[in-house]
């Protein structure tokens, strides 16, 4: 009876011990269970802040290609006013050589005219 005694209070223990360690496991397996729901959690903001950032560069990708576009239209128009500028400066040129050659038969037409009167 003392051995069956002694069995059931060993038994008893290891069935303690069986219990705590199912207790420190279940312990262990909650923890890891919130650090995965935790990893989970920040791997969907990462995620977000992916999709945000490509939306971002998208956009600023379309910004720069619209700037890209404006540059290149004012650059144009600059060349084209660049040309129409050297075109008046041409034409005025040429006004003012008109002039001079006008102004030099004028004088000759009144040196003309004065000799004629003599």
């Amino acid at each position: 009876a003392d051995k069956a005694a002694a069995a059931a209070a060993t038994a008893n223990t290891d069935r303690e011990n069986a219990a705590n360690r199912l207790k420190q496991t279940n312990t262990a397996l909650n923890a890891a269970e919130d650090k995965l729901n935790l990893a989970l959690l920040y791997q969907a903001g990462a995620l977000d802040n992916v999709k945000k950032a490509e939306k971002n560069l998208a956009n600023a990708q379309s910004k720069f290609n619209d700037a890209s576009a404006a540059l290149a239209a004012a650059e144009k128009a600059l060349q084209n006013a660049q040309a129409v500028l050297n075109a008046k400066k041409l034409a005025e040129a040429q006004a003012n050589t008109n002039l001079k050659n006008a102004q030099k038969d004028y004088n000759r037409a009144n040196e003309d005219l004065n000799d004629a009167k003599k």
